[in-house]
């Protein structure tokens, strides 16, 4: 029977933000759990013996701790050195995860687990759309799939066609050729919602690609554009079989040089403007409810979710029957909760995570709902949620443990980017506020140092030839 060895480790590092991302941060699922997970019973369906490992992750933040990452990389490693004989590595990764003085966390993990297994067992990999491949990577894995969807619905899907083409290279005792193409551009994931144009249109050419007799499987990475590194672009893979190494440069050159040919043609698939310009465009507005992104302060791109720019410019409009969700603060939390539901308190909010574009915010409040994790004041005629945790409000689910229906607002500010699809199906109207933050994006306003240079958009005045 065959043997594969499946785990993983993933996070989307921001350089920019200063939640440094430590141990304590990650959950970790024991070996025993991973087993359970769809892509090991997929093996096991198919006559794989599984030999599993942990799979640690952390919501999106500042780079990753480096002694953090050493642990959990030990951890997998020495799970490794006991499975002795094996014919396969599956590894789920994210692909933007960068190590404080370390680097990419992909590809030095990669590069350990190959110093155990050598290059004759073949090592699968599934990544976010959103990941940075350095190209090294490539080199060193067999196959790599990356989501096709953003807001993404088809993870679950692409762990399992990783699996199932590493199944199948196994059996076959086949190599496969890898060529990797990267643009010299940094595209904010913001505007690059697969089911708008231009992204629609280019993730097409993925399923055409994939029909080719001699193409695996083909893979085009977005990248995270605030995290700030040498790889940091998009990337076009292809995977072809054994000894097809130009084909798979040909595809990879041809995908790549579509997403550097519609570079000026990317857009938010929402209005967007300047904070002050958006709330009074919301204000105005007859439809309801009308949904505001705080981009700048996107939680689940490694934003604080502290900064309370969009609070404090609704309370100077006297907006009422408006929703933020959410704030996170564990000292307002914690005084909410002592003082209880019906009391009013003055609390000091934000800017006590992102110090560089939040500020503290004084306000009266009166306190509507506890749970164990949130709270929902009431300041003036605006709610808030102000969570012990930094945690987005992406569904209705998300709501639910303080009773609170969004439908019943006016507006409601989310600390997100592009909506995910209970919010967008919830949204009468979408705007985008381009908020600083440590997600701003304008990004030519980031301190970037590592990225290679030239590179679009902070530089404009130079063309690329793949």
């Amino acid at each position: 029977m065959y043997r594969v060895f499946v785990g993983g480790l993933k996070h989307e590092s921001n350089s920019f933000s200063s939640l440094i991302t430590s141990i304590k941060d990650f959950t970790v699922l024991s070996p025993s759990e991973v087993l359970e997970k769809e892509y090991s019973t997929y093996l096991r369906n198919t006559g794989f013996e599984v030999v599993s490992t942990i799979v640690a992750y952390a919501p999106p933040a500042g780079l990753v701790e480096k002694h953090a990452y050493l642990e959990l990389k030990e951890r997998i490693l020495q799970d490794l050195e006991k499975a002795k004989k094996l014919d396969g590595v599956y590894l789920d990764l994210h692909g933007a995860m960068e190590v404080k003085d370390l680097g990419s966390g992909e590809l030095d993990l990669v590069k350990s687990i190959r110093e155990i297994v050598g290059y004759d067992i073949p090592i699968s990999a599934s990544f976010d759309l959103h990941g940075n491949i350095p190209a090294e990577l490539v080199e060193e894995l067999d196959i790599l799939v990356a989501y096709r969807t953003a807001p993404h619905v088809d993870a679950e899907e692409t762990r399992l066609k990783a699996v199932s083409l590493l199944a199948k290279q196994i059996k076959k005792k086949v190599n496969t050729s890898r060529a990797i193409v990267k643009p010299p551009m940094l595209l904010p994931g913001e505007y690059f919602v697969t089911l708008f144009e231009p992204a629609s249109s280019i993730m097409k050419l993925l399923p055409e690609i994939d029909s080719k007799p001699e193409i695996v499987v083909s893979s085009l990475f977005v990248g995270c554009a605030w995290t700030d590194a040498p790889y940091s672009t998009p990337s076009a893979v292809i995977v072809a079989s054994e000894n097809n190494y130009e084909k798979a440069l040909l595809e990879a050159k041809r995908l790549a040089q579509e997403v550097w040919r519609k570079r000026k043609k990317y857009r938010l698939d929402v209005e967007a403007g300047e904070p002050e310009e958006i709330v009074d465009k919301a204000l105005q507005s007859i439809k309801k409810p009308v949904v505001i992104s705080d981009s700048g302060d996107n939680v689940t791109a490694g934003g604080g979710g502290d900064v309370p720019l969009m609070l404090d410019i609704l309370l100077r409009k006297n907006a009422s029957k408006v929703l933020v969700a959410g704030l996170f603060d564990i000292e307002s939390f914690k005084k909410c909760r002592e003082a209880g539901e019906g009391s009013k308190v003055e609390l000091v909010l934000g800017g006590k995570i992102d110090k560089i574009y939040g500020y503290p915010l004084e306000v009266e409040a009166k306190v509507m709902k506890t749970t164990e994790e949130e709270v929902l004041i009431r300041v003036k005629k605006v709610d808030v949620i102000v969570s012990s945790k930094r945690k987005p409000y992406i569904s209705l689910e998300d709501y639910a443990p303080l009773k609170i229906d969004p439908k019943n607002y006016n507006i409601v500010v989310v600390k997100l980017g592009y909506l995910f699809s209970d919010i967008r199906k919830l949204a009468a109207v979408a705007y985008m506020a381009l908020t600083p933050g440590f997600t701003y994006l304008k990004i030519e306003e980031l301190p970037y140092s590592k990225v290679k240079r030239p590179i679009y958009p902070l530089d404009k005045d130079f063309e690329w030839t793949p």
